[in-house]
């Protein structure tokens, strides 16, 4: 009759005594002993089990690990809310859109902000709804840009374009077009399908350094890398860190050869001739062809101003601000003039500190320049 007990293996008398204690040696056997066969299996499913036990343990280390940084870089990368700002557009030159009826609290992207409150309207515009058709009576100016028009860290009410309509005065309405990350292509392109519909009487264009960017992408939007960078902040660092950690806080939002055309110069086609952004020669045949684009969007936008009967003033970071762009101006005869000596004086005093996005009295400065500018070129008439 077999008995079952507790045995040592033994088929080896030499064994040394430290292999005595390994767990592996030890197992349930009958008293008459296993066959080669037997004490082989048993071999492999004490090997297989150890190493289940190690990926587990490892898995479990990384996880935690993993947690922990999350914690951490949570507590000083923003909460990210683009997911909540942007849907794909249906017009594949827009790319993306505001998501219509969004409500969410902003903290930046790459730098932390002070919170301020997001809400588009069902116009999917950060402004109040507009009736459409235009009243009777009423006049409209649209603005069109990117991050600083659409109030980047302000509230709606303290954005340029909103305090513009206290600045002009009745019959004026202003309607904010603004979308963070767009360059000049999708600004107006965003006129053709979104702003004509309210009649514009007057476009005024806020135009800097992000619009010889490629379109922003925030539809490669439906990608794994795109999703965790939404609901985790260690993966936002990582790719703020891969992108040199620099630039404006929104060119997370654009693809990455927008970071090869701004560091390889845009390569201009066209009127002028090739020639490089930087005044050299030819730029990577691969780069975005940042500068060609510019040119062809506010080309553009001057034939959708003479063919639906509006006015453009165009407002640039520098006096100097690229000489082939204000050639084309000049020959369209669109007036256009620099916002810097709205924002001279301390930067702690009209930019957000480290974001370099206007704040609140920036915005203001900017609101009377661009009203003084309208009056002045005769876009709009003095009151």
């Amino acid at each position: 009759m077999k008995r079952s007990t507790l045995s040592i293996r033994d088929e080896n008398p030499g064994y040394w005594l430290g292999d005595l204690f390994r767990p592996a040696n030890f197992r349930y056997s009958s008293i008459v002993g296993d066959s080669p066969e037997q004490r082989r299996g048993a071999s492999t499913e004490a090997g297989t089990g150890s190493l289940r036990w190690r990926v587990a343990l490892v898995s479990g280390s990384v996880a935690v690990t993993l947690v922990g940084l999350e914690l951490v870089f949570r507590t000083i990368m923003p909460t990210t809310t683009h997911h909540l700002m942007y849907q794909e557009s249906p017009d594949t030159e827009i790319g993306v859109e505001l998501v219509p009826g969004a409500e969410f609290a902003f903290e930046g992207v790459t730098i932390p902000i002070p919170p301020t409150q997001v809400q588009i309207s069902n116009q999917g515009l950060r402004d109040v709804e507009h009736m459409i058709p235009k009243p009777e009576g009423e006049q409209r100016l649209v603005c069109l840009g990117d991050s600083t028009t659409f109030g980047w860290g302000v509230e709606m009410e303290e954005g340029f374009c909103a305090r513009l309509n206290s600045l002009l005065g009745a019959p004026w309405t202003t309607v904010n077009l603004g979308v963070p990350g767009y360059n000049s292509s999708q600004e107006v392109r965003r006129l053709e399908t979104v702003g004509l519909a309210f009649s514009p009487d007057v476009v005024l264009v806020l135009f800097d350094g992000n619009d010889y960017q490629p379109p922003l992408d925030y539809g490669g939007a439906n990608s794994w890398v795109t999703w965790l960078s939404d609901r985790m902040a260690l993966v936002r660092w990582i790719r703020k860190r891969l992108r040199g950690g620099g630039g404006a806080p929104e060119d997370m939002a654009h693809h990455d050869a927008g970071h090869a055309a701004a560091h390889t110069g845009q390569e201009t086609d066209g009127p002028y001739g090739p020639t490089d952004a930087g005044g050299g020669g030819l730029s990577d045949g691969n780069a975005w062809k940042g500068k060609a684009k510019v040119l062809e969007a506010f080309t553009r936008l001057a034939d959708l101003g003479q063919q639906y009967g509006f006015q453009v003033l165009v407002l640039m970071p520098n006096d100097d601000e690229d000489q082939d762009l204000r050639r084309l101006l000049d020959r369209r005869r669109i007036p256009y003039a620099s916002i810097r000596p709205a924002l001279w004086g301390k930067p702690e005093d009209v930019l957000i500190p480290e974001d370099q996005h206007p704040n609140a009295e920036g915005h203001r400065r900017i609101a009377a320049l661009a009203a003084r500018v309208l009056r002045e070129r005769g876009v709009i008439s003095a009151p």
